[in-house]
């Protein structure tokens, strides 16, 4: 069980990664990020538990964040945003 969310966590992080097409700019990208998409969904899940269902790294005017979505245990979609170097849930919002 636990290698199964392990390989699944890795997939997550992998595919979070992709902001750009071109290898060198997804290394670009990351090298600005101390963060990895695993801590993200730990620090995510302590403030909202349930199935994380999906991870994207996402930039802006401030800096790196990851987006993390989770169906929590009581049933309502949340989008948690990550700050990519601190690892901090910097906001959060109830989706439909």
């Amino acid at each position: 069980m636990k290698k199964c969310i392990l390989a699944a966590l890795v997939g997550l992080s992998l595919s979070g990664a992709a902001l750009a097409d071109k290898p060198e700019e997804i290394a670009r990208d990351l090298s600005f990020v101390t963060v990895p998409a695993v801590q993200a969904i730990y620090a995510t899940q302590k403030l909202f538990p349930g199935q994380v269902y999906d991870v994207d790294l996402e930039s802006n005017f401030v800096g790196y964040y990851w987006q993390v979505k989770v169906l929590t245990n009581d049933q309502r979609l949340i989008e948690a945003y990550v700050d990519g170097k601190t690892g901090e849930v910097v906001a959060a919002d109830e989706t439909n």
